[in-house]
């Protein structure tokens, strides 16, 4: 029952206090009104008797800030603000103090009140410092929609009317594009771009406009990178199309002037348009600041705003860490970690470069499944490093060794149940993407030292190192932004490094064996994103030995990320 009500306590006060990251939180001084007195309506003077706080936080979604005053009896009034400036600050603060006061201390409150002007300038001066601290956000990019961007259309669907484009005067790149047959129809005047950006990649493409009167859309099949300045210059590599085929045909008017319209039509072709031309990415320079991409966000540009600056996310967003509470551990009292595992992980992209999956390129599927129902590839994309520190019980602490007949050892698969730590890398080697049928998969490397309490004797007990190398296979489900499903496999080898002579073995059908160091290891967790300062997570894992799969341990976790640089949770 202590095991029960631990986890489910530390658990609930993650979860409480991850849920308040980003707030300002500050006790009022008394001193906010002069000589520790509200005046009240009949003129006379008031001594407060109750604490106060304000809490401020800036709301999702909008540019608002929500001031609230809080007393110690739980009264509350607040006030939105938009700037933050101050005498607009301490005109509604004002306001809203006495309202509380006045329900707080059960009077009526004259509007005349002298508040202290310096005390209301340094709490506007704490709120702005803080939410500036919380908001910094290093520029990364300026980003432009270009004017008159050229379309393009294979060269039998587009009527001899139009010019062709004499190839001495072509450029490299136009070069390419005419081998394809491709031939540049004409240029878009204006339109209206849609993008988004995620982990290092232009994700979303989506160029709206009007050709030959009727209103097109183009988008892209797989994302396009842009962590360096490589990404820019692959910009010409990649291209986006129209939803539908087309054809364009010629009509003779009355007058002998020749009118073009834009047909769909099964047996067209797309329109194309090189990604090259739909953007300019200036990105500003920085020291030590390599990485170009900006933090998620979704943006339109168009004939109104053509411009706009991209920013890194904000500093107290660095970090991400996850608390699990594992309520398999809870029921289990010889569960060694079955309290709480916290893991903290910083993805690092090193070439966010993809590449389309051609036809014949397809067949590689018989040899890997997953590349056939891909769109996109790249290669050696990210590191992950990635630590956990994993909760022991005092009791529970130190690993007892097992003991048949005359023989005492350490079962490896024991010993990995019972790691207090863990740090190392996943590599990435291979990422595909199909943002058509929401899927991404990912093939992986990596390694983990860690480190494991063992009981060697009565009186001797010590940590001990070892090392995990793993290759991962990983399918990621995305449907939308606010949950999804990641599924992974993974084999490993397992290491154990002492100098104390102690037997490591195996158990098989009860019978002692040469220790196992072939593992396997499944993983389902589902995600949901609770609110833009962290997510919930539901996990389940089992690991195996993979010669003896009745030999496993599993582990059925719920879990809580926050940022750990911000500050979190409510101070009176």
């Amino acid at each position: 029952m202590k095991r029960i009500t631990l986890a489910l306590f530390a658990f609930g006060l993650t979860f409480w206090t991850a849920s308040y990251g980003q707030k300002f939180s500050r006790s009022i001084s008394q001193d906010i009104v002069k000589n520790k007195q509200v005046k009240k309506a009949d003129g006379s003077m008031y001594t407060l008797l109750k604490n106060y706080i304000v809490e401020a936080q800036k709301e999702s979604d909008s540019k608002y800030y929500k001031i609230e005053i809080i007393s110690e009896n739980d009264e509350k009034e607040s006030f939105k603000i938009y700037p933050l400036a101050l005498d607009l600050f301490i005109q509604k603060f004002s306001n809203s103090y006495l309202d509380v006061v006045e329900k707080a201390e059960s009077i009526t409150a004259a509007d005349d009140t002298e508040f202290n002007q310096l005390q209301l300038s340094q709490l506007f001066a704490q709120l702005f410092t803080f939410q500036r601290t919380e908001e910094e956000r290093p520029p990364v990019a300026d980003i432009t929609l270009k004017q008159d961007i050229p379309v393009m259309i294979k060269t039998e669907h587009y009527p001899t009317a139009l010019k062709k484009i004499d190839m001495t005067s072509l450029s490299k790149k136009k070069k390419k594009e005419a081998k394809n047959k491709l031939v540049e129809l004409f240029e878009l005047p204006e339109s209206k771009l849609e993008l988004t950006f995620y982990n290092g990649f232009i994700e979303k493409i989506e160029l709206e406009a009007e050709v030959f009167g009727q209103q097109v859309r183009f988008s892209n099949v797989f994302s396009v990178g842009i962590s360096s300045s490589s990404g820019i210059r692959n910009f010409a590599e990649n291209y986006i199309s129209t939803f539908y085929k087309y054809r364009v045909i010629e009509n003779q008017k009355p007058d002998g002037t020749t009118e073009f319209k834009l047909k769909r039509d099964l047996d067209g072709s797309f329109l194309t348009i090189n990604f090259a031309d739909v953007i300019d990415y200036d990105r500003q320079i920085d020291i030590n600041a390599n990485d170009i991409s900006p933090e998620p966000t979704r943006l339109i540009l168009d004939k109104v705003e053509p411009e706009l600056t991209l920013y890194k996310e904000e500093s107290t967003k660095l970090f991400e860490a996850v608390v699990y509470s594992d309520f398999l551990g809870v029921f289990d009292e010889e569960s060694p970690n079955g309290i709480i595992q916290t893991e903290v992980a910083k993805k690092f992209f090193i070439n966010t470069r993809r590449y389309q999956i051609s036809e014949s390129g397809r067949w590689v599927g018989l040899l890997f499944p997953p590349i056939a129902f891909s769109e996109g590839y790249g290669w050696f994309e990210y590191i992950d490093i990635r630590a956990r520190l994993s909760k022991i019980e005092e009791n529970n602490k130190y690993l007892d060794p097992n003991i048949i007949g005359s023989t005492s050892f350490f079962e490896p698969i024991r010993i990995m149940q019972h790691e207090s730590f863990s740090i190392g890398a996943d590599i990435n080697i291979l990422f595909l993407e199909n943002q058509n049928k929401k899927i991404n998969t990912h093939f992986d490397i990596g390694f983990r030292y860690g480190r494991s309490g063992l009981q060697l004797d009565a009186n001797t007990q010590e940590f001990f190192n070892s090392i995990t190398t793993f290759a991962e296979l990983g399918f990621h489900l995305i449907p939308e932004k606010r949950y999804g499903l990641d599924a992974k496999i993974r084999l490993m080898y397992y290491e154990v490094y002492n100098d104390d002579g102690f037997n490591l073995n195996s158990i098989e059908d009860g019978t002692i064996v040469s220790p196992n160091r072939l593992f396997n290891q499944s993983q389902l967790e589902f995600f949901v994103n609770t609110s833009s300062t962290g997510k919930l997570f539901l996990r389940y894992k089992l690991l195996t030995e993979l010669d003896d799969w009745d030999n496993n341990f599993s582990q059925f976790q719920l879990g809580y990320s926050f940022f750990i640089l911000r500050q979190n949770g409510k101070t009176k």
